[in-house]
């Protein structure tokens, strides 16, 4: 979790981490309302309780006329400190994270996770100290020449949450909406059954108040290290040392979209707004990975998430009054067909399949008769009978023979 929270603080803050998509092998999906574990960031405003001391002053080496002043912008219990130099036209920046003694880590695996933290800011709910994981404090300036308007401070906690997502997959397309997120702590256990070791865990309920989640140790101290990737220091325009590669590129995204002219008011709104989004791409990031992890979504025991699949099928609607109009139209052409053979019979007619009139008195094949030659091309003349249907012609009629190349003789009856 702690490398996904790395990742996601590469990201600007016009970027977001998008929540994992489901897949779905049918043309539709739906998954209504499930739960997981995630993490959260919240943050805080805590400017007032900023303490400005002035460290030494002295005559600047460029020029001695001038003096230059330290102070020591601090918050209080030693939670965050800023260096500041009066002389220094730059915005500055410092992220700390408060350490017990320098082998925190060590130290606070043996701490109780209810008592872990000392905040500063104003939470209306308990409940988000004690699933905290990770806690970070922004101290920086504006330009302002009156140092009592010139520094700023910011609590960070990054702690667990449980989410209520709705998914939907159409057509290869798949939509998540993130319905809420809670921080609500059923109960703490102390001591921890792991082990038996003398720490804390804690179950978390979901939106519903039902309690499905159990936060143990384990991942509680895995985060530990989180903190110190963010922590260091940053100067708009100079780089002062003392942070790493993470601490400086938060620095320089803290301060996105603003230069040393900026007014207070927009550094104020800016340096807000981009907090913001940085702390939720990080704890986005961490929630992403929980999503993947089939134990972290709806409780130990129930791994994995129902949904309902919809098949594609096929259907033929039919009209009752085109049905019917067919119905008539066959119910015709048969008693048509019937007419036609009924006539047929009492006429007492040979019926002749897929043949023209004409052609059913051509002349065609030789007889017993010998024709005389009609051209000069057939010289040896042929032998012709008479063959398709027997009928009888009116004396009035004419008969012409007419020879069609290639096809014989045809007669044609006037």
């Amino acid at each position: 979790m702690t490398r996904s929270a790395y990742k996601a603080a590469i990201y600007t803050v016009n970027e977001s981490w998008p929540v994992p998509q489901p897949n779905c092998s049918e043309v539709k999906c739906n998954w209504f309302s499930y739960s997981s574990l995630g993490m959260c960031a919240s943050i805080r405003n805590v400017t007032d309780q900023l303490n400005i001391t002035t460290i030494w002053t002295h005559p600047s080496s460029d020029d001695p006329s001038v003096n230059i002043t330290v102070y020591n912008v601090t918050l209080p219990k030693n939670l965050g400190y800023l260096r500041w130099k009066d002389a220094d036209d730059s915005i500055q920046l410092n992220m700390t994270t408060p350490r017990k003694d320098p082998y925190g880590i060590v130290t606070d695996q043996g701490s109780p996770l209810e008592n872990r933290w000392t905040s500063l800011g104003d939470w209306n709910n308990t409940d988000i100290l004690h699933a905290t994981v990770a806690q970070s404090f922004f101290i920086y300036s504006n330009t302002n020449p009156d140092r009592s308007r010139r520094f700023r401070a910011i609590e960070i906690l990054y702690h667990f949450c449980v989410y209520s997502y709705e998914s939907e997959f159409i057509n290869g397309t798949s939509t998540t909406k993130t319905l809420s997120s809670t921080v609500q702590i059923d109960q703490m256990n102390f001591p921890g059954y792991k082990y038996g070791q003398n720490y804390t865990s804690f179950q978390m309920k979901d939106a519903d108040g039902n309690a499905a989640f159990n936060v143990t140790v384990t991942y509680a101290h895995s985060l530990l290290a989180l903190s110190l990737g963010f922590s260091g220091a940053y100067t708009l325009g100079d780089f002062t040392g003392g942070s790493g590669v993470y601490g400086e590129n938060l620095g320089r995204k803290f301060f996105n979209d603003m230069s040393r002219s900026s007014s207070d008011a927009d550094v104020d709104e800016k340096t807000w707004r981009n907090v913001q989004k940085l702390t939720s791409n990080v704890a986005d990031g961490m929630t992403a990975l929980d999503l993947h992890d089939s134990s972290m979504r709806n409780g130990d025991d129930h791994e994995m998430v129902n949904g309902t699949a919809y098949k594609e099928e096929t259907f033929v609607r039919v009209r009752w009054e085109w049905l019917s109009f067919l119905v008539v139209q066959i119910a015709l052409t048969i008693i048509f067909l019937a007419a036609v053979m009924i006539q047929t019979a009492i006429l007492d007619m040979d019926i002749v399949k897929s043949s023209n009139t004409a052609e059913l008195f051509a002349l065609q094949g030789q007889g017993m008769e010998r024709v005389p030659t009609l051209n000069r091309e057939n010289s040896l003349g042929e032998r012709f009978q008479y063959k398709g249907i027997k009928t009888r012609v009116h004396g009035a009629s004419e008969g012409r023979l007419i020879r069609d190349p290639g096809f014989g003789w045809k007669l044609h009856i006037d």
